[in-house]
């Protein structure tokens, strides 16, 4: 709250208030909860299929996974790990954010 009159006149960005330092540590508990893990599951497994499927119609294929809105990448991290094996069918993974805090940390 002391930031508030900063953030609301424009002098200081919101963003530098919730990540200080590009820090996650304020809002980790918003993004790593059991709800964001049951998703970020479904959506893994969901992207497991399409690779295998992927690489049944084709051996040789090269895949290119595109993340848009990465935050802080909790949902990357779970993608990353489960991926693994797959690596070698993996061309690129780029994921983007709106904030270049989040792509720091």
């Amino acid at each position: 709250m002391e930031h508030l009159p900063k953030v609301l006149t424009g002098k200081m960005k919101g963003a530098e208030v919730v990540f200080p330092d590009s820090s996650m540590e304020l809002v980790e508990g918003i993004y790593k909860n059991e709800l964001g893990d049951y998703f970020n599951d479904v959506l893994t497994d969901n992207i497991l299929a399409f690779i295998k499927e992927r690489i049944e119609q084709d051996p040789d294929a090269q895949i290119r996974l595109l993340e848009v809105g990465a935050g802080i990448g909790g949902t990357s991290s779970v993608i990353f790990e489960r991926i693994r094996p797959y690596e070698a069918y993996i061309e690129t993974y780029c994921y983007t954010d709106i904030s270049k805090a989040f792509l720091h940390y």
